[in-house]
């Protein structure tokens, strides 16, 4: 059903939005590793606590090895590698610029099909990511001038987004038809984020355990306060995206998400208003940014 699926997509891209502008707040307290660890740490319980409710444990046993590798290195991907870049970024350039960058991950997805798979890819399709190109390019020169090193800052986070939209799109292009039609979108999610926390909780203890400690106390709005809840909006936003794309077709389920960016803009001018940068250059590349994004989506 169509509908249920567009409404999950909805809810998937508030829940994501949400996400990042509250982990905004909590990287003013900590650094991009911890953080990361904390959110994914918090989905694995959660993920496993609903494949409970669902009754769907028994299920697992239908997953054949290859998926659950796949799953797994997406994952790592996506959770680890992409998750702490990203933050970076976040911490680096704010959230709303950072996230303008991170929903380019589908056009690194097309370019390695292109590459790697030799797929088709239409004239229409290269348009839409020359306007994606196109609103990072405006994106990127969003400063205002007004800060000390504000454009060396930029370019470092620009490039910790883009890198990190580029590992999402290889995992995207890992796991493409591996586990289509599994039917088990909790199982998937907690397998990728299962994969995720055995190597960032590690690297966190060894390398951030002071920081860590700093992060377990304050008041109700302290820093693991923050990650926690960032990493149960972001678990819940990829379940229900997973859920959408059991009743709905990818191009409906991923031209509602492409509008990610422009919530994660709402959202901060409301709550986060005074450590966010807002000016036309970042609307208008963001915007950008999303037509090309929904022109791809509508294309697949």
């Amino acid at each position: 059903m169509t509908l249920l699926g567009v409404g999950f997509a909805l809810a998937s891209a508030v829940a994501l939005a949400l996400s990042n502008v509250v982990v905004r707040k909590a990287l003013v307290k900590m650094n991009s590793r911890v953080c990361a660890a904390i959110t994914v740490a918090t989905a694995v319980p959660l993920l496993g606590g609903a494949i409970l409710i669902q009754g769907e444990l028994s299920e697992a046993t239908s997953l054949d090895l290859r998926s659950i590798v796949m799953l797994g290195v997406s994952g790592l991907f996506t959770f680890v590698l992409g998750r702490v870049l990203f933050y970076g970024a976040i911490q680096t350039i704010g959230t709303n610029r950072a996230n303008s960058f991170i929903a380019t991950s589908p056009v690194f997805a097309i370019v390695l099909g292109f590459v790697f798979l030799e797929e088709e890819v239409s004239l229409a399709e290269w348009a839409a990511v020359l306007i994606v190109m196109s609103g990072i390019v405006l994106v990127s020169e969003s400063g205002s001038g007004a800060v000390l090193n504000e454009g060396r800052r930029l370019r470092r986070g620009s490039a910790l987004a883009l890198t990190a939209a580029a590992l999402a799109g290889v995992a995207q292009f890992l796991v493409r038809g591996a586990v289509a039609g599994t039917g088990l979108p909790l199982w998937s999610l907690l397998i990728s984020y299962a994969s995720s926390m055995f190597v960032l909780l590690p690297v966190s203890v060894t390398a951030d355990l002071g920081k860590l400690k700093s992060a377990l106390g304050g008041d109700k709005e302290s820093a693991l306060l923050l990650a926690t809840s960032a990493g149960a909006l972001s678990a819940m936003g990829h379940a229900f995206r997973y859920t959408a794309l059991e009743s709905s077709p990818l191009y409906v389920v991923s031209s509602v998400g492409a509008v990610e960016p422009l919530l994660v803009i709402l959202l901060s001018f409301a709550l986060i208003r005074s450590l966010e940068h807002f000016n036309v250059r970042l609307l208008t590349g963001s915007g950008l940014v999303v037509l090309g994004i929904l022109a791809i989506s509508l294309g697949q």
